[in-house]
């Protein structure tokens, strides 16, 4: 079997040392599926509260009280967060891996979400990512304007001659 190989610009992150972040960066979409997704998550978590606002969650001796209801609605609401994050990164990615199968509504020692633990990590890597890619996309454009003005003037000459 022939095999093609090309540098596709993916880099790799370790996640709390659980498992690895694969994603690339210089992918201009990333940025656009990103802020979609960081619309989407607000409506999620209205979404989740609304939901789950009403419904008692009291220990008794049988356990939780209307625990199918909530751990359903619970179990949505994760996927479908996750579902959002391999939409953004890529399918390649294993969001209950790099998670380490916890919850993303879940709440941290300081009472943040976890999904929010996590666009607080990356966010300085995307913002980092997204300016060096501005640079390099102007690079290149002035790169391509110098080669376009070059060649004009090549070309001139040899009409001129």
């Amino acid at each position: 079997m022939k095999t093609i190989n090309f540098d596709t610009g993916i880099e790799v992150y370790k996640v709390n040392d659980n498992a690895v972040l694969k994603v690339n960066f210089k992918d201009p979409n990333l940025y656009g599926r990103f802020l979609e997704m960081q619309a989407e998550l607000e409506n999620i978590e209205k979404k989740y509260e609304e939901k789950t606002k009403g419904i008692e969650t009291e220990v008794n001796e049988k356990g939780f009280s209307n625990a199918e209801q909530t751990l359903k609605i619970m179990r949505e609401i994760d996927v479908e967060i996750k579902e959002k994050f391999a939409y953004v990164f890529g399918i390649d990615n294993n969001f209950d891996e790099i998670f380490n199968g916890v919850h993303l509504m879940a709440i941290d020692k300081n009472g943040n979400r976890i999904v929010s633990n996590f666009l607080e990590a990356i966010n300085p890597i995307i913002i980092k990512a997204l300016s060096t890619e501005e640079n390099s996309v102007k690079t290149l454009v002035g790169n391509r304007e110098q080669r376009r003005a070059k060649n004009n003037v090549g070309v001139t000459k040899k009409r001129n001659n």
